[in-house]
């Protein structure tokens, strides 16, 4: 896990902790230093406690798209793809 500062300085980067408690711990030490967003690439295994940590807390989460082995991804027709390239 990543954590940058509003100047996009790391303020975090260690390994995802697997515990309630230790999200919430990380979240709110991130969110002394700014505006948090969430980003998880696998929400139905490793992310879906980070999303669960983050939506409890009223932190906002966005989802990349899981992407094949080198296939770029191709938005539906539509989509708004503003917010993820912001992310990004």
């Amino acid at each position: 896990m990543c954590a940058l500062d509003p100047a996009g300085r790391r303020v975090h980067d260690k390994a995802l902790p697997n515990g309630w408690t230790a999200l919430r711990r990380v979240f709110t030490d991130v969110g002394t230093r700014g505006p948090v967003l969430v980003v998880v690439d696998q929400p139905a295994s490793i992310g879906a406690l980070a999303i669960g940590v983050a939506r409890a807390m009223s932190i906002d989460v966005a989802l990349f798209a899981m992407l094949r082995s080198g296939q770029p991804y191709r938005p539906p027709v539509g989509d708004d793809t503003k917010p993820a390239a912001a992310a990004a």
